[in-house]
């Protein structure tokens, strides 16, 4: 809706306010470096749920990627691959389905909803070894 875009588009702004607050205070180098990166993943992330809204997957997933880097093992991007597998698993594209929700399972390994709908696009798939896998990685989780 117009709402979220604006609201994501909101937060993206505020939170370069606040990075400039932070980054420019004296202290530790290492911090500074550390918030600069994640700073630099968590506006990727809020830029691609602003493509999300707007329908625009292709550029949601190539700002995900280009979030990784850093932050490789941050949630909220794993979240975001998955909610991105779940839009190309419910428009019937299985291939982009897996392809988002592997990526969402290598960052963030511990979460049983994402190894659930991937071993959902598997079955779509034709792949029943791969399905029983991510379906025995999601009961090991719960």
């Amino acid at each position: 809706s117009v709402d979220a875009v604006a609201n994501f588009e909101a937060v993206a702004a505020a939170r370069q306010d606040v990075a400039q607050l932070v980054l420019g205070a004296d202290g530790n180098e290492r911090l500074r470096t550390t918030l600069r990166r994640h700073r630099r993943a968590r506006d990727r992330i809020l830029q691609a749920k602003v493509l999300h809204a707007r329908h625009d997957y292709d550029g949601e997933w190539r700002l995900l990627q280009e979030a990784a880097p850093f932050a490789p093992n941050d949630p909220v991007l794993a979240w975001a691959a998955v909610d991105l597998g779940y839009i190309y698993f419910s428009n019937g594209r299985w291939p982009e389905a897996a392809s988002r929700l592997e990526w969402a399972m290598n960052v963030s390994p511990t979460m049983a909803q994402g190894f659930d709908l991937l071993a959902r696009t598997y079955d779509e798939l034709g792949q029943p070894e791969r399905a029983a896998a991510a379906r025995k990685q999601a009961m090991a989780l719960r």
